[in-house]
């Protein structure tokens, strides 16, 4: 097959920091050619990918590309619509356009002139988000991440469930963790860091937080000032800022668990299975994809929103996991192998029935 990977160019391909959509696009890149498929990956001029790039500019929108951040809002409006341009006009080349560019490219699907299926990186659960998608809910096909996912947007025309994968091999499995707890994401109030730092002072343990402050959203840099700043002591609670793709699965291999508060309804949470390929628990709140991702009482544990108690109690009993178990539910469930070939099994499957 001739499959596209559409996206925005936001940042260079493979990623050095923050970006797991481009992560995921890296390994259905790598995977489709694998196995023998053309692919062609719209992206920054600096990515490394196997198949043809379109190049749609040097690098990446947010890795630099601007120096003024007076316009910095145009310039992503800039190359958001050259991909779009450069999207159309090779729409023919493909027997598949594999959109990972959220709802922004639903306007246009009639009148490109292959088969469009999305893969959605989050939960759209706004009214204004809503008002697009019923619009364009039959604009191509939808490929759900997590039944959570589908259910935030019933009406959209689905297919079967692809949840996420990894390179498992990328991640090394410890067996013997520090006594530390770990949060790694986006400094945001819906990723709950206030509520980890405060399950690890109820549990009284070390947490290590990891992620960048989300600056890019209006209240980020408030919320981290005001809810996360104060109880940084670089003691029992530690921020150490954006880590690099080593330094990440270092955290996670050497915690003891990983602490997922979210306040938003997740549509899957790439961060969970990296966690456990290194064999480390997860316990998170029970909004969206979590329920789904982890095993309860044998990769980790879901408590339902709001239950600090709860959460507390998941960390004093984190001992009763096998760490091996994690492991192997990540083998088995969310390698980069299974989600590579449930894609294309899916794709052909679609174009078979003429969809």
């Amino acid at each position: 097959m001739k499959i596209a990977l559409f996206q925005y160019p936001e940042y260079k391909i493979p990623t050095v920091g923050y970006g797991p959509k481009q992560n995921i696009i890296e390994m259905l890149a790598k995977g489709f050619d694998k196995l023998g498929h053309e692919v062609t990956t719209f992206a920054t001029a600096d990515s490394v990918l196997p198949g043809k790039i379109v190049k749609i500019c040097e690098t990446g929108i947010n890795e630099g590309l601007n120096k003024d951040p007076e316009i910095q809002a145009d310039v992503d409006r800039v190359y958001r619509s050259i991909a779009i341009g450069e999207i159309i006009k090779r729409s023919g080349d493909f027997d598949v356009i594999h959109n990972h560019a959220g709802f922004t490219l639903l306007p246009i699907v009639e009148v490109l002139k292959s088969p469009v299926f999305h893969t959605l990186h989050g939960t759209y659960t706004s009214e204004h988000y809503r008002k697009i998608f019923d619009i364009y809910a039959k604009a191509g096909r939808y490929i759900p991440i997590s039944k959570a996912q589908m259910q935030a947007l019933p009406e959209l025309s689905y297919t079967d469930v692809v949840y996420h994968g990894i390179n498992i091999d990328d991640f090394k499995f410890n067996d013997k963790p520090r006594d530390q707890l770990v949060f790694l994401g986006r400094i945001a109030r819906v990723k709950g860091v206030h509520t980890a730092i405060e399950i690890a002072k109820k549990a009284n343990k070390k947490l290590i937080i990891a992620g960048p402050v989300d600056v890019a959203r209006p209240g980020g840099k408030k919320y981290f000032e005001e809810k996360v700043k104060p109880f940084v002591d670089g003691d029992q609670i530690q921020y150490i800022g954006e880590v690099d793709l080593e330094e990440k699965r270092k955290l996670l291999a050497e915690s003891s668990a990983l602490i997922f508060p979210i306040e938003w309804v997740e549509a899957f949470g790439l961060v969970m299975i990296e966690s456990l390929a290194c064999g480390t628990p997860v316990i998170a709140y029970n909004i969206g994809a979590p329920a789904e991702v982890i095993e309860k009482g044998k990769t980790g544990f879901v408590c339902e929103s709001g239950d600090i108690d709860g959460m507390v109690e998941s960390v004093s009993k984190i001992d009763s996991i096998k760490r091996k178990d994690c492991r192997q539910s990540a083998e088995e469930r969310f390698s980069k192998e299974i989600m590579v070939d449930n894609y294309i099994k899916l794709f052909e499957k679609e174009l078979a029935d003429g969809r």
